[in-house]
C-alpha cells in the first residue's frame, strides 16, 4: 500500500465491486473534514488513502467478521451522508496502528475473529503500549476465536495479564480458554493440590463457591455457638423460647463476609497496571480544531490498610460481646436472690453499651490517622467501627440482657407474690 502504483492498481480493481458496502467506503475517500489525517485528495494523504483502500479490501475479501461489517458500513454511510469522518476516522487510524505491525494474513485473521470496533481500537491500543507482548496477544485471539475476550481481559489486568495468558499458553489451548472465559487472574497456590475438588470446582464452580461459604459459614457457626452456650449455659437453658437465638447466626454472617474479602484478594483492588487502561488519542496529521476529550476512570480498590481495620474493629467488637457475656453468667450464678441479680444487672448497663462507645472510639481513632496519613483515606475503615458497635449491642442488650431481666422482674414478683400469701 505504499507505493502510489499498488494503490491506484487497488483502486481500479475495487471500483468494479458489487458490493454496495465497499463502494461506500472507497467514497469516504472523498471527505475532506478529517482531524487525525490529511484528507485522501491531498497532498501527504497517502496513509488515508491506503487505510480506506485496505478497509475495502478487506470487506471484498470477507475478512471482516458479520458484526464488525455492520458496524463500519453504518459509519461509513453515516460519514457519507454528512460529510463528516466521525467515528469512523477512530477505525482508520486503529487499522492504520495494525496494519503496521501485522502482516496481510495476520491482519485478516484478527479482523475475522474481531466482534466489535471497540475490539479494533482496544488491539489497536494493546499494540502502542504493550508491543512486546503483541505476540501473546494475537496467538491467544486466534486460539480461543474471540478476540474481544482477550482484549478485555488485558486492558482488564494489564501486563500481568499478558504474562498470565503467557504461562495459559505453556499449558495448551484449553488453559488460555478457561483463563479468557472465566475472566479472572491467575493466583498460584503454594499448597498441596487437590485434584477432586480442582475438577469438580472447575466443571461446576457456582456450586462450588456456594459449597465453599457455606462450610465457612457453617463452621464460624458452630464455633461459636459453642463458645455462646459455654459461657451462658444457664441462662439460655432457663430462657429456652423466650427470644429467637440469633446472636450466633448474626456473628457467623459478618465473620463470613470478613473470610469472603479476605479469601478473594482480587475482588480488593483494580487491575495492577492501569496503564492498559487509558488510551491516549492524538490527532496525527490532520487538524486539531477540535481537540479529543479525555477522559479516566478511577478505579476503586481497597487497600490492605482497610481491611486489616475492619478486622480488628470486628474483632474488638466480639471479645467485647462475649465479654458481656461473661459477666452476665457471672451474675446467674451468684447466691442472691431475683432482686439482688436484677440489681447487679442494672449496674452492667454502662458495660453492656460499652460496644457503643468502643465504636466511636474506633470511629474516631480511624479518622484521626486518615487525617494524619498513617493510613489510607477510606470512610468505610471508620463507619464499620460504629456499625459493629451497633450490632454487638443490639445483640447483648436484646438477646441476652433484656430476656434476662424480664426473668429477674417475674421471680421478683412470683416471690413478692409469695410472701403476701403466706403472710
Amino acid at each position: 500500500m505504499v507505493t502510489q502504483q499498488a494503490r491506484d492498481n487497488l483502486r481500479r480493481y475495487l471500483a468494479v465491486s458489487r458490493l454496495p458496502a465497499v463502494q461506500t467506503v472507497l467514497k469516504t475517500a472523498e471527505l475532506t473534514t478529517t482531524q487525525r489525517f490529511v484528507p485522501a485528495g491531498r497532498p501527504g494523504g497517502q496513509p488515508l488513502d491506503a487505510v480506506i483502500l485496505l478497509t475495502a479490501y478487506l470487506w471484498q475479501t470477507e475478512h471482516l467478521s458479520a458484526s464488525l461489517q455492520r458496524e463500519v458500513r453504518g459509519l461509513a454511510e453515516a460519514a457519507v451522508q454528512s460529510g463528516q469522518m466521525g467515528e469512523l476516522e477512530d477505525f482508520y487510524l486503529d487499522i492504520l496502528t495494525l496494519g503496521r505491525r501485522l502482516n496481510w494474513v495476520q491482519l485478516a485473521e484478527l479482523l475475522r475473529t474481531t466482534g466489535s470496533l471497540g475490539t479494533v481500537g482496544q488491539f489497536a491500543h494493546l499494540t502502542r503500549v504493550a508491543p512486546e507482548h503483541l505476540p501473546v496477544i494475537y496467538t491467544a485471539a486466534l486460539i480461543t476465536k474471540s478476540a474481544d475476550a482477550v482484549a478485555r481481559y488485558l486492558i482488564t489486568y494489564g501486563r500481568p495479564g499478558a504474562e498470565q495468558l503467557q504461562l495459559a499458553l505453556s499449558f495448551g489451548e484449553g488453559a488460555v480458554e478457561q483463563l479468557v472465559q472465566r475472566q479472572v487472574p491467575v493466583t498460584r497456590a503454594t499448597g498441596p493440590e487437590f485434584e477432586v475438588g480442582a475438577a469438580f470446582s472447575l466443571r461446576h464452580p457456582e456450586l462450588a463457591l456456594m459449597a465453599k461459604y457455606a462450610a465457612f459459614l457453617g463452621g464460624i457457626f458452630l464455633l461459636v455457638r459453642s463458645v455462646d452456650r459455654r459461657l451462658f449455659l444457664s441462662v439460655e437453658t432457663s430462657l429456652r423460647g423466650a427470644f429467637p437465638r440469633m446472636g450466633s447466626s448474626v456473628i457467623a454472617v459478618i465473620l463470613t463476609f470478613i473470610f469472603f474479602i479476605l479469601s478473594e484478594p482480587f475482588l480488593l483492588k483494580a487491575a495492577a497496571s492501569s496503564d492498559y487502561k487509558l488510551k491516549l488519542i492524538i490527532p496525527v496529521l490532520g487538524s486539531v480544531d477540535a481537540p479529543a476529550s479525555a477522559s479516566s476512570t478511577t478505579p476503586t480498590t481497597m487497600e490492605n490498610s482497610t481491611i486489616l481495620s475492619i478486622l480488628i474493629f470486628a474483632v474488638l467488637q466480639i471479645s467485647m460481646y462475649f465479654i458481656c457475656l461473661i459477666k452476665l453468667s457471672e451474675v446467674e450464678r451468684q447466691p442472691l436472690p431475683a432482686p439482688g441479680k436484677l440489681r447487679l444487672v442494672e449496674n452492667e448497663e454502662n458495660l453492656f453499651d460499652g460496644g457503643l462507645y468502643l465504636g466511636i472510639a474506633g470511629t474516631a481513632t480511624a479518622l484521626v490517622l486518615q487525617v494524619l496519613h498513617i493510613i489510607d483515606a477510606n470512610l468505610l475503615a471508620a463507619y464499620s467501627s460504629n456499625l459493629f458497635g451497633i450490632v454487638c449491642v443490639a445483640l447483648v442488650k436484646i438477646r441476652h440482657v433484656r430476656p434476662y431481666k424480664r426473668k429477674l422482674i417475674l421471680e421478683s414478683l412470683h416471690g413478692a407474690a409469695a410472701k403476701e400469701s403466706s403472710s
